[in-house]
């Protein structure tokens, strides 16, 4: 009996990953379509959110003290998302960078998606060393890469638009989590590291066929 090869099943699970995706996609976007014309309003996307803090009021914990300690390091943070956007409010800034930023999300990681998918393809075809799987590692480093200046400037407009915005209380302070941002650069980095892995094969095995 054949083993499978791991690689096969990595293959499978891109796979199952990207029409997973799809198939989400197109679901959400008809439900939200329906919602539009039968209720004047998209649904709860839920994927996008906005962790803001908040001053709360002095707190006393009475007894809860004799038994527990706390530590008070920072206002609260609550989380605002999007929710029943009606078609008129599209216009508002703050909606359209939020849906701006869950289009970039979406479509960086559905084209990483695809591209790990050609590449493993290619591995499994034994086409392994070749230019084409180089540029495809070289291409998600590189989207690793932006994610991180694209993320901040995303951070910057949507902290002045929250401290500016007419609805929303000028008390609310934006506190995007930078660290999450820069995860991406150690699988940056592996990604390149790759690539030049890769383009060391390519230059070896181009050598190779030169000598027989």
């Amino acid at each position: 009996m054949n083993k499978i090869s791991p690689l096969r099943i990595y293959k499978t699970l891109l796979d199952i990953t990207w029409y997973s995706f799809i198939i989400f996609f197109t679901l959400f976007l008809i439900w939200n379509i329906f919602n539009l014309l039968a209720n004047g309003h998209i649904g709860n996307s839920g994927l996008v959110t906005f962790p803001v803090k908040v001053e709360l009021p002095q707190f006393d914990f009475g007894k809860l003290r004799n038994a527990y300690s706390f530590i008070e390091k920072e206002p609260a943070t609550i989380m605002i998302e999007l929710s029943k956007v009606k078609l008129n409010s599209l216009t508002d800034s703050f909606i359209l960078t939020s849906l701006l930023a869950t289009i970039i999300g979406f479509g960086l990681g559905l084209y990483q998606i695809k591209l790990l998918r050609d590449l493993l393809a290619d591995v499994i075809a034994k086409q392994i060393f070749t230019s084409q799987n180089i540029k495809r590692l070289r291409l998600i480093g590189i989207i690793e890469l932006l994610s991180i200046p694209i993320g901040c400037g995303l951070y910057l407009i949507f902290d002045y638009i929250i401290v500016n915005h007419s609805i929303l209380d000028k008390s609310l302070s934006y506190v995007p989590d930078y660290w999450e941002l820069f995860s991406s650069l150690p699988h940056a980095l592996e990604y390149l590291i790759f690539a030049g892995i890769f383009s060391f094969g390519l230059k070896l095995k181009q050598e190779q066929d030169l000598t027989i």
